[in-house]
């Protein structure tokens, strides 16, 4: 898979699916650098009384909890409005339940997009950011344009879409970053996913150019 990783350079989808795949490996069989960094925190909670104390107290406050998480949601919405601007795209919208509810959303538009009533959306189908999905997704319900057969089947040729009959998604799939632990909120915060998913709005918006749609 290292190898197969490198020859996929210059295929950044690809070369994601099998990057996750390798950490999915090694998780299962026990060989992540999370583990032991894992053993070294605790190490380190246990080396005092006070220490131990701290931490207890940090894990017992909700609010804590809940303004870090803010605070990482905050910066990645930040990062995805700088993708939108880079690829002149609109951040539709970005409204993050969390523990609250399922169907935490954020998506991207254009005036080219919007003339489809169609939007490119990301959406967690459950509560603490889990089971994440992206694809073509109608704006308003129900959708009274007339969208070209082409889409949907570009789509599904290029990118692995299913095509779907639900009132909102035209066609989807599961995001590589499926479920959003606390590996996943670091790389939010650090850009790392704000990235992968300008990567996939390219591949997208190539796939519009593809079939005469500007």
């Amino acid at each position: 898979l290292e190898s197969c990783k490198k020859e996929a350079v210059n295929y950044p989808i690809l070369r994601e699916t099998i990057t996750q795949y390798i950490h999915l490996l090694k998780f299962l069989t026990n060989q992540t650098t999370n583990q032991i960094m894992n053993n070294e925190i605790v190490d380190g909670i246990f080396a005092s009384e006070e220490k131990l104390n701290a931490y207890l107290e940090l894990i017992s406050n909700t609010g804590v909890k809940h303004d870090v998480y803010n605070r990482i949601y905050a910066k990645f919405k930040t990062d995805l409005e700088e993708v939108a601007s880079r690829l002149n795209l609109q951040l539709l919208e970005f409204d993050f339940k969390r523990e609250k509810k399922p169907f935490s959303i954020f998506s991207f538009s254009n005036e080219t997009f919007k003339q489809f009533n169609l939007k490119i959306a990301y959406c967690f189908q459950e509560k603490n950011m889990q089971n994440l999905v992206f694809g073509l997704c109608y704006i308003t319900y129900p959708n009274n344009r007339n969208i070209p057969k082409e889409f949907k089947e570009q789509f599904d040729k290029m990118l692995g879409f299913i095509s779907n009959e639900s009132d909102w998604f035209l066609c989807y799939k599961e995001h590589n970053y499926r479920n959003w632990g606390p590996v996943n909120h670091a790389r939010a915060n650090d850009g790392t996913i704000a990235k992968y998913i300008e990567e996939e709005l390219n591949s997208m918006l190539k796939i519009f150019k593809e079939v005469g749609i500007k």
